[in-house]
């Protein structure tokens, strides 16, 4: 598994984090606005993704995370 930069950022309401693997750059993120014990879970589970290989970048579509439909 690469070395893996974290970092905690504020993120939108309903994304708790996200992990990417660019060559030999990874980066876990995780959102500064919940809970210290929530912060720690999606650490791990960010740290999961890396070490499963299957962190990806994705679009992230912010419709789904307000629940809104998409018009």
């Amino acid at each position: 598994m690469p070395s893996v930069n974290v970092s905690f950022e504020p993120l939108p309401q309903g994304l708790d984090g996200l992990s990417i693997v660019v060559g030999g750059f990874a980066l876990a993120l995780v959102s500064s606005s919940i809970s210290g014990t929530r912060q720690r879970y999606t650490l791990a589970h960010e740290l999961g993704h890396i070490a499963a290989g299957d962190s990806q970048l994705l679009k992230i579509d912010e419709n789904v995370l307000s629940g809104k439909a998409a018009e």
